[in-house]
């Protein structure tokens, strides 16, 4: 999607905003509303010194973003310093890279709405569960909410105490767009299928299709097909194979079985249903499956390693 593309929409006085379990500053999210000639440009660290008389995506999306009224996702450490103290870090996130080399503190900028800075404001909580329903009327509208240092959580890992689901912040999205009599655009993403694919992780990504799935459903529920036209597409495939001729019922993320028996290649081993054509395994010397329980594992364990896309929703309304 092209930055005019969304400016159509704005252009005839319709809201627009997006949505990503990336960082905002990530390439699907990023291409919405910034130009840039490379994607990983998303701090101004990550810029050649020749070449930083270019704007990084971050400082785009922070002083050049009165087209989009709704962004949530992750991607925070791209707003700040070295200086700055996160205090909700993540010790698992190598946030360092996207920190910012100018100083600025973009968090404490207008228009920024971070899960760390104003999490009194964002979140209000029940059971022990924080709840998007209860978001600050004046956070996250023509604002960003950034709820993770890096990409938010993989759905199987996700702290529902720390982060909202993709159908939750789809909701609420929502919400906030529809308020526009006009009508509003809305780009949601469910950008970490692709990471896990690419990591060989078959069950992560999987279960981050499921949240996928569930953002579109509750979209359905929220919006109504006389008024809204709903696009669901990927934008690239991966290698991930469905191989072997497993009996039907077969754990997906299971050995590959033929009536309760292993199912071997040419190698004399088991294999499981789901493999992938290239990624990190690529150099490692296969392992014999037999006594392991792939399905309880986070990596798929094919011959060699990457997967299926991320999902894109698209709202028209």
């Amino acid at each position: 999607m092209s930055i005019f593309f969304l400016l159509i929409f704005q252009c005839v006085g319709k809201s627009a905003g997006v949505v990503t379990t990336t960082r905002v500053t990530h390439a699907t999210p990023a291409a919405s509303y910034s130009h840039t000639p490379d994607r990983n440009w998303e701090s101004d660290s990550l810029i050649p010194l020749a070449e930083r008389a270019c704007t990084d995506i971050a400082s785009q999306l922070i002083y050049n973003n009165s087209d989009i009224n709704v962004i949530m996702g992750g991607g925070r450490a791209s707003f700040y310093g070295n200086e700055y103290v996160d205090e909700h870090a993540d010790a698992d996130n190598a946030t360092r890279y996207f920190r910012r080399a100018d100083g600025k503190n973009l968090i404490q900028g207008p228009g920024l709405c971070s899960a760390e800075a104003r999490t009194r404001d964002l979140w209000a909580t029940e059971r022990g569960h924080y709840q998007l329903s209860y978001l600050s009327p004046q956070c996250c509208e023509e604002d960003e909410c950034l709820f993770n240092q890096d990409n938010m959580m993989y759905e199987k890992q996700r702290d529902t105490t720390k982060e909202p689901s993709l159908a939750e912040m789809t909701a609420k999205a929502i919400q906030i767009l529809k308020k526009n009599e006009k009508g509003f655009f809305l780009l949601v993403e469910g950008g970490r299928i692709d990471h896990g694919h690419h990591t060989s992780q078959a069950s992560l990504a999987l279960h981050d299709v499921v949240a996928f799935a569930d953002a579109v459903e509750k979209a359905t529920q929220l919006t109504s097909s006389s008024d809204t036209l709903i696009v669901v597409t990927a934008d690239h495939s991966h290698t991930l194979a469905f191989s072997g001729y497993a009996s039907r019922g077969n754990d997906i993320l299971g050995i590959n079985m033929v009536n309760k028996g292993m199912r071997l290649s040419g190698d004399g081993m088991p294999y499981t249903t789901l493999l992938y054509g290239n990624g990190p395994g690529y150099s490692l010397r296969r392992q014999n499956l037999t006594e392991v329980d792939t399905s309880k594992s986070r990596r798929g364990h094919g011959f060699i390693g990457s997967g299926s896309s991320e999902g894109i929703l698209g709202l028209w309304d």
